[in-house]
């Protein structure tokens, strides 16, 4: 179940958008959703969302019982189309939109290495067979995610083991400069 925010009234939902509960009070222990904008809500009847945000509500159950699984409780959940981000702190999460469970269970032992690092934790390309994580220290609300070739733009990497668990240490440094910050300086070095 989660929850947002219509006309000033907490709005609880299932795994497929169903209207369960309006009341003007919030619930614990429910996470409340950021993203999901719709003007009406009425009970026991779909949320109106567009095409982009039907998938969202399974991933939002899935998402959460992973969570609660590792204690975790992000301050935020925000949601863009089916990509889901948690803000924990000073950190920002991106998961993507499937695979929430392997995800999610990178990240107590990864927060453990980073310390008070601040930044933002890219895990939405993490799987079986990319077993790569980075890490960018930015501050987490200027969201900056790999292109669309997978490349990291900037950031730090975290190696992973095979078995998908961190390995001890392995934080090695990649660029963080902007691809537009290196372009000016080639076009600044060439003149």
């Amino acid at each position: 179940m989660g929850c947002i925010v219509v006309n000033d009234q907490y709005v609880y939902f299932d795994e497929d958008g169903l209207v369960l509960e309006k009341t003007h009070k919030k619930r614990e222990n429910i996470p409340g959703i950021e993203g999901i904008n719709v003007n009406q809500a009425d009970l026991y009847k779909e949320l109106p969302v567009s095409k982009g945000y039907k998938k969202v509500f399974s991933n939002l159950l899935e998402m959460n019982t992973s969570l609660q699984k590792y204690g975790l409780k992000p301050d935020r959940i925000v949601c863009e189309n089916e990509d889901i981000r948690l803000y924990f702190e000073n950190k920002c999460v991106l998961l993507g939109n499937r695979n929430f469970a392997v995800k999610i269970a990178q990240i107590p032992p990864i927060f453990e290495k980073l310390g008070d690092k601040s930044g933002v934790l890219h895990l939405d390309r993490f799987s079986d067979v990319n077993t790569t994580i980075s890490f960018t220290e930015e501050e987490p609300d200027k969201i900056q995610s790999e292109d669309e070739t997978g490349e990291k733009v900037s950031g730090e990497e975290i190696d992973k083991e095979e078995e998908g668990q961190p390995s001890e240490g392995q934080l090695s440094e990649t660029s963080t400069k902007q691809p537009e910050e290196q372009s000016q300086e080639q076009t600044d070095s060439e003149n």
